[in-house]
């Protein structure tokens, strides 16, 4: 018996949660109502029997009827029909209702109590709508045979009005509230049930989503360092291109300066003055691409350095050209002071190479009366920054052009790379913490360094 039972109430297979709930509490009403209909055969075999009624073949065979019904329907229940088998269990309350409210009129208690049963269970088993459905049909219902009682359509019989109360007439007030009860116990208790799972899924997916979050970070951090490394050799890549146009740009100029001294062999110069200095220019190109191969694999490294020295070289370094375009090289003052800086010294070679370089070429098609010195200035500033200025009186720069002065392959020489100067500006503003100005006033001409990087601010 347990086990047909749990058979009974077992709920059928729906894929919606909410029909599942649903579906439970109507298997409660459709054992209830078997057991009504059994126990009302019951009663009625036993007034059979007893002799108390003798007609009641036509009760048993309206509950044979309304079994094989209730039957039908919990069959269509099981085969998931769930909106026929529960509308049509609530339509044959409504029907047993309506005709006890004809038989014995809308004002019987249990007519009132079964109506307001059908109202909540309406509510449970099809959904909220339906409630306001079934109460708006009972309203109706009841108006309409009030109504009919009222004008004589209709002669319920008021018998029980006038019958002293007995308690077996709680028996059908308890098996209404017994309906109700554990239909509304059970649908609530299904209630709290996916409540409570959905709480729990709420707090399962935010864990997860909260390790998700954890994940994607670790995920975003892995590909920005993916990412950044990419950049930075990207970085290096460009990088390499500039210093290697830069490279060429300086090697040229020595270059040029070993074709003065070959020149200067074939006149019959002092020739031992020329082999020294062509061996110099042999060992400052080597030693420009051993720097340039450090420079490459990383193993260049900053350190403090005197710029004073290092500018007396590139003045000697330059003297046979400037000597060709009969341009003095002077510095002021003379004896120039500790120019204390912090980074390559080859970098700030490469610089005031290029600002000495132009500014001799600057002469090579300014008048031959033209005062031909270009001066190199050498000084600290108040902050202890290091200003270097090489001024010319080559012909000045036209106002238009000084504006793209410092643009990268922007030249107007005819044999020009367009380089020396941004390479300048390159060196003083991300090697040395600086920057570079450009005064030209008639047929002078000024370019000034700031240099700002000493070994206390790198430590710093």
């Amino acid at each position: 018996m347990l086990q047909l039972l749990k058979k009974l109430l077992k709920t059928t297979r729906l894929q919606d949660e909410s029909l599942r709930r649903r579906a439970s509490v109507l298997n409660i009403l459709f054992l209830a109502t078997f057991i009504v209909l059994v126990l009302s055969a019951v009663d009625v075999t036993a007034l059979y029997l007893t002799g108390f009624n003798r007609l009641v073949l036509h009760r048993l065979a309206a509950i044979a009827v309304a079994i094989s019904v209730v039957g039908a329907l919990y069959i269509c229940l099981k085969r998931r029909f769930y909106f026929l088998a529960a509308s049509s269990l609530l339509i044959i309350y409504w029907l047993l209702a309506t005709v006890m409210a004809i038989t014995w009129g809308v004002t019987l208690p249990v007519v009132l109590l079964l109506y307001c049963a059908l109202i909540v269970l309406s509510g449970i088993v099809l959904g909220a709508s339906y409630a306001i459905i079934t109460l708006a049909t009972s309203v109706v219902t009841l108006y309409v045979i009030q109504l009919n009682i009222v004008r004589g359509a209709i002669h319920p019989n008021f018998y029980w009005q006038t019958q002293p109360p007995h308690l077996s007439d709680l028996v059908a007030f308890y098996f209404v509230f017994v309906m109700v009860g554990i239909s509304s116990w059970l649908f609530n208790r299904e209630t709290d049930r996916s409540l409570h799972r959905a709480l729990r899924a709420e707090s399962a997916l935010q864990r997860e989503k909260e390790l998700l979050e954890t994940k994607v970070a670790a995920r975003t951090k892995e590909l920005q360092k993916v990412q950044e490394e990419k950049i930075r050799q990207l970085h290096r890549f460009a990088e390499l291109g500039q210093f290697s146009t830069s490279l060429l740009h300086d090697l040229s100029n020595h270059i040029t300066t070993l074709s003065v001294d070959i020149e200067g062999m074939t006149e019959k110069q002092s020739e031992s003055q020329i082999q020294l200095r062509i061996q110099r220019r042999i060992a400052y190109i080597d030693a420009m691409m051993q720097w340039a191969h450090d420079h490459i694999n990383g193993k260049v490294q900053d350190t403090p350095f005197d710029g004073a020295p290092a500018i007396r070289e590139v003045i000697k370094m330059l003297q046979p050209k400037a000597r060709r375009l009969h341009v003095k090289l002077a510095s002021v003052p003379a004896k120039l002071p500790v120019l204390a800086l912090y980074g390559d010294p080859n970098r700030f070679k490469q610089l005031v190479l290029n600002l000495i370089s132009n500014a001799i070429e600057s002469y090579s098609a300014a008048p031959t009366d033209t005062t031909r010195e270009v001066r190199i200035e050498g000084s600290l500033t108040a902050n202890h920054a290091v200003r270097i200025a090489v001024r010319d009186w080559g012909g000045g720069i036209p106002g238009d052009i000084q504006k793209n002065i410092f643009d990268p392959f922007y030249t107007t020489k005819d044999t020009g790379m367009g380089i020396g100067l941004f390479v300048v500006k390159q060196i003083a503003e991300e090697y040395f913490d600086g920057n570079v100005r450009l005064t030209s006033h008639k047929d002078e001409t000024c370019f000034t360094a700031t240099l700002r990087r000493t070994h206390d601010q790198a430590n710093s």
